[in-house]
């Protein structure tokens, strides 16, 4: 995100890493200029999700004990075959969604 010009908090001034998953996810869904929507809910969502990161802006995907990024380039019409980016227990930079959490619908956030 930071390479996108969109900070995310991090641990401290001696250590620049991003926060950890769980508080992650409590700080998108408290805003802080991430806006979530439900593309696995509502078909304009996804639709508007497509086009947000076609058109190069960040999204997010996020559980309290994971996240990852929506890579550009979409053009699924199933939420969970959405294109993702990851680091963790696997690095991958081209995983779906179904992949990252094959039981779990994450919750999804954009930012302009």
């Amino acid at each position: 995100m930071r390479a996108m010009g969109v900070p995310l908090p991090i641990k401290s001034a001696s250590d620049p890493a991003t926060i950890g998953a769980a508080a992650l996810y409590n700080w998108l869904v408290a805003g802080n200029g991430w806006t979530r929507i439900y593309p696995n809910l509502y078909a304009s969502d996804l639709t508007r999700l497509k086009n947000h990161v076609n058109a190069g802006y960040p999204a997010v995907a996020s559980t309290s004990g994971h996240i990852a990024v929506i890579r550009p380039g979409q053009t699924t019409t199933n939420w969970r075959s959405l294109v993702m980016a990851q680091a963790g227990a696997q690095n991958k930079n081209s995983i779906l969604l179904s992949a990252v959490w094959p039981s779990t619908t994450p919750a999804f956030f954009i930012r302009n």
